[in-house]
């Protein structure tokens, strides 16, 4: 009776500590999202960029454009004249195919030019003028009028500024060397006042066609020739003469102002 009293007591004990304690419930844990500063971020994403990115070829350098050698040696020769004189004459042909003469001789040594017309032009009233010295320098330029007649015989000791721009020369063989395009081909062979030349062709800054007949032994152009073609028929629009040419013989006093001639305002 005692041993079933005991036993019994002990089951209650057991089924009231049972109920005392509540079932456990499972909890479901995510695992935790691991975030990266933005600098990490942008740092992947551009990694990730470049390795999809694909490699572009570097393009081969050109090498620049070089006149023809033997063009080359041939102005080198006239590049850096100073002294020499000639008789220009130039036909240009304007908008209604009509061609203007202008001629002169021209004595240039270093930075100082002169200019002189065969015949004298007039400045203003019944002055007037048939040779200039020009200082290319100084950008000035002094005429006088030595042409025997009765336009000059007035002011034959008298000097009188003239307008630079209108007076200086700007085709003169040195200047026109200064204008060759590296694309410049020599086209052939010419004899001009007993000087045997080559012909130079080529693209100038303006874009036409130019030939240049360059001296044998200066360099020197003593013809200029510039062109269009239209149909297959070859337009001329200006052509340039350095005839009479002589390389070193010009002096100082040729293109200085004599002394005795008073300029005038």
């Amino acid at each position: 009776m005692k041993l079933a009293t005991r036993l019994f007591f002990l089951f209650m004990v057991l089924f009231i500590v049972s109920c005392s304690f509540p079932s456990e419930e499972k909890i479901e844990t995510k695992p935790q999202e691991t975030v990266l500063p933005s600098s990490e971020i942008a740092e992947s994403i551009a990694e990730s960029n470049a390795s999809e990115t694909t490699e572009i070829p570097l393009q081969e350098t050109l090498p620049e454009q070089q006149l023809d050698p033997e063009i080359e040696e041939l102005i080198a020769k006239g590049r850096n004249a100073a002294n020499y004189n000639y008789f220009f004459s130039s036909l240009v042909r304007d908008n209604y195919g009509i061609y203007t003469e202008t001629s002169y001789t021209v004595f240039v040594k270093e930075e100082k030019t002169k200019k002189v017309y065969l015949n004298p032009k007039k400045l203003r009233g019944d002055i007037f003028y048939n040779e200039i010295y020009l200082d290319n320098t100084k950008k000035t330029a002094i005429g006088i009028c030595t042409k025997i007649g009765i336009l000059c015989e007035k002011i034959f000791d008298k000097a009188y500024a003239v307008d630079y721009l209108s007076e200086k020369i700007d085709v003169t063989p040195a200047e026109l060397l200064k204008g060759v395009g590296l694309n410049a081909a020599k086209v052939g062979e010419e004899v001009i006042d007993n000087r045997k030349t080559t012909i130079i062709e080529y693209t100038n800054a303006k874009g036409q066609k130019e030939r240049l007949s360059l001296d044998n032994h200066f360099g020197l152009p003593l013809k200029q020739i510039i062109y269009e073609t239209s149909d297959d028929q070859e337009i001329i629009l200006e052509t340039n003469r350095f005839s009479k040419f002589s390389v070193g013989n010009v002096l100082t006093k040729e293109v200085t102002l004599p002394e005795k001639y008073q300029i005038v305002e």
